[in-house]
Formats: C-alpha cells, structure tokens, sequence
C-alpha cells in the first residue's frame, strides 16, 4: 500500500491530526513521539524500519496506532472476556506487554532486550577506542564490571575509561514511548550524585543518557550520544552505522516479547549482529 515506511508514518500522522484530541489510545505513541523524539535520528528510524521483514513492518505500523492485539483492545473487539494479564492479573495494554509487566520484568524479558542493545553498543565502541578500557554490566565474559570503577552503590550499564584519565559514563533505558522524558529525567537524578562524585577523580566525566522507546525511537535530550562518541573517535558513518543497528535491534526484541505474551520465555541469547 505504501512505498516505503516514510509514506506509511505521515499517513499515519495525517490521519491522526484530526482526531488526536478526542482519541485516547490510538494516538498515544504517535503524540508521544511527536513531543519526545530526537527528530534527527528519525530518519536512520525510517531506513531501519525498511529493512524490517514485512511482518515486523506491519507490528510497527500496528503498533503506532495501538492496534496490536492486546487484551484491552480484544475486550473492545468482542473477542476477549478479560483484559487481565495471563501472567499477573493486571489490566494487559499494549504498555504493559512491551515494558510494565512485573512478572516479565522478573523473567528477564525487558532486560534482554535492554543487554541486547547495550552489547551492541560495547562492542561497537571496543572497536574504535584502541588502548581505552571499556566495563560493561551485560556481559562480564568479555567486558569488566562498571563496580570496578564506581563501586557498588551505583552501578551504570557502561563505562569507557580513556588513557588521558577522562571518563564516559552511559546509561541506557528502553521503555514505552510515552516514558521516554520519564526515564531520562529518573536515571539523571539516580546517577546526580555518582557522576559528581567521579568528577574528583578524573579530569573530565560525561554522562550519556541514553533514552530508548521500545521501538526504536531515541529522546531528544539523549542528543549528546553524538558528540560523545566522535570524541571517543567513532566516525560519522560508524555512528550512524550504529545507531540504525540499535533502532533494528530495539524493534525485533519488542516483536519477539510481544508474540511472547502469552506463552513461557526461554532465555534467548542476545539479540546482536
């Protein structure tokens, strides 16, 4: 119906202009995105998008308007009883599948799509820093714990250590569209005190807080990833390069939790290529 994934959005969000104020789930994401988004990184979010299989194209599509079948839109289709949560009773959104529920947090569902991503990211960076030390929290086989360096009150997912004793400092949340501004805001105060505390001891520390929807979109104040990484020495098309891998990564591993709802997860190894 459409040619590629830009066509599809502003269809989309032509659609939905004229009734954003009266639609209450429908438009949710699109108005989040709208407000939250890093516009600039929407267009590696375009070309990632069109390389998706048609079935994970159509997720996303589905997924813009909240048309997936979750268990509140099943009751409003006359197809469901219960918009209960099979697994912890709570009322099922579209929300609540890819980042609310308690008993797939505790599963491990939300985190490996959250390592999946940050692995992505560590061993992007392992092959442009050269004799600076890399710790990260997802995987301790390859990579030394962030601990080593912060200690164990607060431990950030990732940390690059450069040899002129400068120090970047990243931390990466994925969450429901709507949290994007939600999450940067809490992990910016969680860390306040440790990032001021490391600024003793080092000659310079950036913090990079990195904002992810579940998928794929980036917060607009996440914006300083950029400038950090071609500082570390990562070139323009390495980055950008990067930053479509993440966005892909982010939308397959919300696919696979989604088709996963109702039945018991298994551990898959981390989603990374």
């Amino acid at each position: 119906q459409y040619k590629n994934s830009r066509d599809a959005v502003k269809a989309i969000k032509s659609n939905s202009k004229e009734h954003l104020n009266n639609l209450t789930t429908q438009g949710l994401v699109i108005k989040a995105i709208w407000s939250f988004s890093w516009k600039k990184v929407n267009k590696l979010w375009y070309k990632s998008l069109d390389r998706l299989p048609s079935n994970i194209y159509s997720f996303v599509l589905r997924y813009l308007n909240n048309t997936l079948a979750n268990g509140t839109n099943t009751v409003k289709w006359g197809t469901s009883q219960t918009s209960s949560c099979l697994h912890c009773g709570e009322n099922e959104t579209l929300g609540h599948v890819v980042n609310g529920c308690k008993i797939f947090l505790n599963q491990g569902r939300y985190t490996w799509r959250h390592d999946s991503i940050l692995k992505t990211i560590a061993i992007s960076l392992s092959s442009v820093v050269g004799n600076h030390k890399i710790y990260c929290d997802c995987d301790l086989n390859t990579f030394k714990s962030p601990c080593i360096i912060t200690g164990n009150s607060f431990r950030p997912d990732l940390i690059v250590e450069m040899s002129t004793r400068h120090l970047v400092v990243i931390e990466l949340t994925v969450g429901y569209e709507t949290n994007l501004e939600k999450n940067y805001v809490r992990k910016k105060e969680k860390y306040k005190i440790l990032i001021d505390n490391l600024k003793d001891k080092y000659c310079s520390v950036k913090y990079v807080n990195l904002s992810m929807g579940s998928i794929g979109t980036i917060f607009k104040e996440s914006r300083t990833i950029e400038n950090t990484f071609h500082a570390i020495g990562m070139e323009e098309h390495v980055y950008a390069y990067l930053v479509k891998r993440i966005i892909e990564i982010c939308i397959r591993s919300t696919y696979y939790i989604f088709c996963k709802r109702g039945k018991d997860w298994e551990n898959p190894d981390s989603l990374t290529w």
